[in-house]
């Protein structure tokens, strides 16, 4: 199985392989900084010397960490605890039942936060989406961008209504 993706994904051009991870990048890094009820981590550039000695899709940002953050309007962003990010991480789970799937990588202890252990959930880009994007949209990679966006919706609306 595994080798059959591997294949599949090294079908795919460099160029189209770089031009959608960056293009996901973008529309994800932009809706994570432009929520109230998200923080995006850092994530330290990825440094691929001297295996590459050219840049390529391998250096572009694919895994976008982030925490939940109450949805009152503070100055500053105030973080979900552990229990209530995994909550909101099961409900999600649950309220995609049936429908159009949603899945993020479940929350992960990152540090604390005022004292209080905060975990983030993270959205992923895998080489099955740039696959998706050519073999089941035709090269239309707003597509897969959109459900990646619809899926962080779901998730900002479980947030504010709990």
């Amino acid at each position: 199985g595994a080798l059959k993706e591997l294949r599949a994904f090294h079908s795919v051009s460099n160029a189209v392989t770089t031009h959608f991870l960056q293009a996901f990048a973008g529309a994800i890094g932009q809706y994570l900084a432009n929520s109230p009820v998200f923080e995006a981590l850092p994530v330290p550039a990825l440094q691929r010397q001297p295996f590459s000695a050219t840049p390529g899709w391998d250096n572009i940002q694919t895994i976008f960490p982030f925490l939940l953050c109450h949805p009152a309007g503070a100055a500053e962003k105030r973080p979900l605890n552990c229990a209530e990010t995994a909550r909101n991480y099961r409900a999600l789970q649950e309220s995609t039942r049936g429908n159009e799937r949603v899945q993020l990588a479940q929350p992960v202890v990152c540090g604390k936060r005022d004292g209080m252990d905060v975990s983030a959930l993270r959205m992923c880009v895998s080489s099955r989406l740039v696959v998706e994007v050519m073999q089941q949209n035709g090269g239309n990679e707003q597509a897969v961008i959109e459900r990646a966006l619809r899926a962080l919706d779901k998730v900002a609306q479980l947030v504010q209504a709990a």
